[in-house]
């Protein structure tokens, strides 16, 4: 007769694996806390920062580096349009990499953080996972940069393979023009 296997390990994973689940329920701390975090800091501060730093970098005090990275680029033999996207990924990434530092210091002081966040908002519930929570490291923060700007190479490259870099190029400095400069004045 086969011997039937015992489930208990089984079970025991299930009722560990529902017990996590109920745990990451988050408190109105820790959600301000990533709002601020990733909300703010990493995508809307990069954001609004961008659009000075690359207005300067192509137009600006930078230009004189734009100008050198893209000939540089071509006399390695990349095109134009290959130099001119490598670039504006190295512009739109910079602030990103910059970002790395605070989100770094806000993880690193997340548990006082989000502890003063839930007193601020009247949250009693004062979950104590937050602080055995898995941390962001300098490692996953890297690995998440080089995401980044694969993602927006690949996905400045592909437009201009969809449009042509002449239509592309085009779409860019009327969005500039049009949507930032004349707003801003500039």
């Amino acid at each position: 007769m086969e011997k039937i296997p015992d489930i208990a390990p089984v079970q025991s994973a299930v009722l560990q694996a529902e017990e996590k689940a109920k745990k990451t329920s988050t408190s109105k701390g820790e959600k301000l806390f990533d709002l601020v975090t990733y909300g703010g800091i990493a995508f809307a501060g990069v954001f609004v920062a961008t659009l000075p730093w690359t207005y300067w970098s192509k137009h600006g005090g930078g230009k004189k580096f734009h100008d050198w990275v893209n000939k540089s680029l071509t006399k390695q033999g990349a095109s134009e349009a290959v130099a001119e996207q490598t670039f504006n990924t190295l512009i739109l990434g910079s602030l990103g990499n910059a970002a790395v530092v605070p989100v770094k210091i806000m993880e690193n002081y997340k548990p006082q953080i989000v502890d003063k966040f839930n007193d601020m908002l009247g949250d009693k519930s004062h979950d104590a996972s937050v602080g055995e929570d898995p941390k962001q490291t300098w490692m996953s923060l890297i690995k998440s940069r080089v995401a980044a700007y694969t993602a927006v190479f690949v996905s400045l490259q592909g437009a201009v393979k969809i449009f042509g870099h002449k239509k592309f190029s085009e779409f860019e400095e009327k969005f500039a023009e049009h949507i930032v400069c004349k707003p801003l004045g500039k």
